[in-house]
């Protein structure tokens, strides 16, 4: 079997790259906290770590790899998803690349939002508000 060259990157990129992670850490984190009706306080405590604590760590974006891996484990989810920037791409109007990307951006019941927040629960935890169609929803 046959090596391949590793991708050369540098440093700075390397730290551009991290810090970009991080932050879509705190972005899935957040929309996460709401989507399942978490308050900050509860997920902080799970962590350890004061409510102020906790905000300091969304605001700034300055997770450690633990905290990751333990806020995965809350939300019964995997790394791979808190770490995927596609929902934060698509609402900060970043073309879509892929057809994923292009799921995200279908709507609700005529709503022009993002459905961000479907595609961030597992089918099972997902409950619909009053009124909701799921026929009429593309759900």
């Amino acid at each position: 079997m046959t090596m391949t060259e590793p991708v050369k990157v540098t440093v700075q990129e390397a730290q551009r790259q991290a810090q970009h992670t991080l932050e879509v850490v705190s972005f899935n984190v957040q929309h996460l906290l709401t989507a399942r009706n978490v308050t900050q306080r509860e997920l902080g405590e799970y962590l350890g770590l004061t409510r102020s604590a906790f905000s300091m760590r969304l605001r700034d974006s300055n997770w450690r790899f633990e905290e990751v891996l333990l806020v995965a484990r809350f939300f019964n989810t995997s790394v791979d998803v808190l770490t995927d920037d596609t929902v934060m791409r698509v609402l900060k109007g970043d073309a879509p690349a892929t057809e994923k990307d292009r799921e995200y951006q279908r709507t609700v019941a005529g709503d022009t939002r993002p459905r961000f927040f479907v595609g961030l629960l597992p089918k099972s935890n997902f409950v619909a508000g009053s009124g909701f169609e799921p026929e009429t929803s593309g759900l």
